[in-house]
């Protein structure tokens, strides 16, 4: 957790993740057919706010100590660009989010076969 001073602390960014992805989970609860579409919303404000936190993180390691990551920068870039695609064409995200399921559960059950 990296904060503004130099010394580790409270991370305010984790803190409005957790908040975000809390509400994003009671309001599937209460609303499961449009679950799918809050959930390509919430993906994508997730996305930006971990876009502007690596451009941030980024920013403050080159003038603390100098250290310019620009992996960092790019996938900042990249999970902003995401982010305003998910914003902006609902459909992607929500076809983007069936991917990853189908390729989670690939994953999992090749494994689960041969690891037992």
């Amino acid at each position: 957790m990296m904060n503004e001073g130099k010394e580790w602390g409270f991370d305010w960014f984790e803190c409005l993740f957790g908040v975000v992805l809390l509400l994003a989970a009671v309001l599937m609860f209460f609303h499961p057919t449009g679950s799918a579409a809050a959930l390509a919303v919430i993906f994508a404000i997730v996305a930006l706010v971990a876009g502007v936190k690596s451009i941030w993180v980024y920013r403050k390691l080159s003038q603390e100590i100098g250290y310019r990551s620009f992996t960092m920068l790019i996938g900042g870039a990249i999970e902003i660009l995401l982010a305003l695609l998910f914003l902006f064409k609902i459909h992607a995200g929500i076809f983007t989010i069936g991917i990853l399921f189908a390729v989670w559960i690939l994953v999992y059950s090749i494994c689960q076969l041969i690891g037992g």
